[in-house]
């Protein structure tokens, strides 16, 4: 993203429109007040820019040439910015062709450097970083060779972009931290708060990628450099980079389990979101908003807003952010009760995330077959074979993307039936087992055993060491149990603190047994490796169905009795005090 250069007011763009004396004076002015629109009124831009191509149609004058290059590149930063991405791609690609056929004049080198960057930050948004990458490298080379420094830095700014999106977060960091002192250096505010965003976001994204302490580290350093952001961008006054910041900071706060600092965050971040021309900044703020939410407990808020947030990704088919968005849906919905739904999203998720990944394969293979066609007319003939070998590569990676694609199904099968954070079964698997080890319990005459569990005063762990801290409890709690179980055993999280297992084969007795053994398991865990004082205990109700008393029973009924006697177990757990088993 370039930052507004001094350059006269819109009036005076305006006055310069109309008393434009010839066709080529008046393409010229309305290319320079698009320019200035991009950003106020991007439809307005694009439409000046449409009009002064069609204005210059027909004159073949170098000077024509230039401004139909600089007219094509304001086109597609417009059409960019009002979030028509494929069409924008579509004016940009055109207008660095068009550059690059020109004289190699250091003016024209520096704008077409100008439009490689645009066109790269729009295929960034379209999820091809590779291809924006090669876009930003050409744009770096070209400012180089016209000593345009500024460009340059531009350049290697959005490098370091490519570099966090595509998981080499240190050499974004690193690349940020020399740009910053020459962003300082020139006084340009503008991208020094650009730098100083994007080097948080990267801190953001190595804490996520570490996990333990030393996330905490990194997203205590992003949650500073933000802070330096945010100012500079209410300084300049652009909606645009300041929403980014604020994006930025709703994530660092998220980050560190300040959800009420999130939510306050997020609430002027949709408000301003909701201001800019495009919408993708506001599908992005209902994402996280909606996801924070959900971890405050606000389901049915989380919901309405995930909800708007995937209306919002499917129009403006932005596939790579609508999958998370779809996939926090489908959490909310779960935690709600509403297992249909969530149901429904989950599969609306397998079909975002595998079209997504063909569509990209395709994309490439196009592109590559085109150039491939345009270089067998040539007489280079070795450069065309050299074609034939990447294009054999391309297919390779296609069958490659197949394969990942069938393990991808699997793996997005098996999420559906996984909770995520414990990464046990969840209640939709449990109660489609329950019904099968019921019906199998009835029919062999051989015991079955459930039991339920909950961690003691969970909500005291949460409000008193912090949800972040709530959560690994609930991780742990799970890898304790899971340890001691069978293979045929079936351990699942029920819902918030609350945990199921199914014994099959299991009279009453050897249940007990175990599940004291498990009582203690958690009970002699040193927990003070998460948060000092803290302690964590179970209480646990076992219920055994004996298939002679339960012969005339349904299997539906069988497991419903079974559930309400082990919570009726679980009750009288609780009120013995808690940290014991019953029966």
């Amino acid at each position: 993203m370039s930052a507004p250069h001094s350059s006269p007011s819109l009036n005076q763009l305006e006055q310069q429109l109309v008393e434009a004396a010839d066709a080529l004076e008046r393409a010229s002015a309305a290319v320079a007040l698009a320019r200035a629109l991009r950003n106020l009124d991007p439809v307005r831009g694009a439409a000046l820019a449409e009009q002064a191509l069609a204005q210059i149609r027909g004159l073949d004058a170098p000077p024509a040439e230039a401004l139909r290059a600089r007219a094509l590149a304001t086109l597609g930063l417009c059409r960019r910015n009002s979030s028509a991405l494929e069409s924008a791609v579509q004016g940009g690609r055109e207008a660095v062709a068009r550059y690059a056929a020109l004289a190699e004049e250091p003016v024209l080198l520096a704008e077409q450097s100008w439009a490689r960057s645009h066109l790269g930050i729009t295929l960034c948004m379209l999820g091809d970083n590779e291809g924006a990458l090669r876009q930003f490298e050409q744009a770096r080379d070209l400012s180089r060779r016209c000593e345009d420094r500024e460009g340059e830095a531009d350049a290697l700014m959005n490098i370091a972009i490519v570099a966090n999106q595509i998981g080499d977060d240190e050499r974004a960091i690193a690349m940020g931290e020399q740009l910053a002192p020459l962003y300082e250096a020139l006084g340009d505010n503008y991208h020094l708060a650009s730098v100083l965003n994007n080097r948080a976001y990267a801190h953001l994204c190595l804490g996520n990628r570490l996990g333990g302490a030393a996330a905490t580290d990194h997203f205590d350093r992003a949650a500073a450099l933000i802070s330096q952001a945010l100012p500079l961008a209410r300084q300049e006054a652009d909606a645009d980079l300041l929403a980014a910041c604020m994006d930025t900071l709703s994530n660092a706060l998220r980050a560190r389990g300040d959800w009420a600092g999130a939510l306050a965050n997020l609430q002027q971040q949709l408000a301003l979101a909701q201001t800019l021309s495009g919408r993708r900044m506001e599908a992005v703020t209902l994402a996280t908003l909606g996801d924070v939410r959900r971890r405050s407990g606000e389901l049915a808020a989380a919901i309405d807003a995930l909800q708007q947030a995937d209306a919002l990704f499917e129009s403006l088919q932005l596939a790579e952010q609508h999958a998370g968005a779809l996939r926090d849906l489908s959490a909310a919905l779960e935690d709600s009760g509403r297992l249909a739904e969530a149901l429904a999203v989950h599969k609306r998720l397998h079909a975002t995330a595998l079209r997504h990944r063909s569509q990209a394969a395709e994309e490439g293979l196009h592109v590559l077959e085109a150039r491939l066609r345009a270089e067998r007319s040539e007489a280079e003939l070795q450069l065309a074979q050299q074609r034939e070998r990447e294009l054999a590569a391309l297919n390779a990676r296609l069958v490659e993307a197949d394969r990942q694609r069938n393990l991808l199904m699997a793996e997005l099968e098996r999420h559906s039936l996984e909770d995520s954070l414990t990464e046990v079964a969840n209640r939709r698997a449990f109660e489609q087992r329950l019904g099968l080890e019921t019906e199998r319990s009835l029919r062999q005459h051989s015991p079955l055993a459930l039991v339920l569990i909950d961690v003691d005063h969970f909500k005291q762990i949460n409000d008193g060491h912090s949800h972040g801290v709530g959560d690994a409890v609930l991780r742990t709690v799970a890898w304790q149990m899971r340890r001691q179980l069978r293979q045929t055993d079936l351990l699942a999280r029920f819902g918030g603190d609350e945990f199921a297992l199914l014994l099959p084969d299991t009279p009453a007795e050897p249940a007990l047994q175990l599940c004291e053994k498990l009582r203690q398991a958690v009970l002699a865990h040193d927990w003070s490796v998460l948060s000092d004082g803290l302690q964590v205990t179970l209480s646990i109700g076992v219920a055994a169905q004996s298939p002679a008393r339960a012969a005339d029973a349904s299997h539906d009924a069988a497991g419903k009795a079974l559930t309400e006697a082990a919570d009726a177990a679980l009750y009288r757990a609780k009120a013995a005090g808690r940290n014991c088993v019953r029966d």
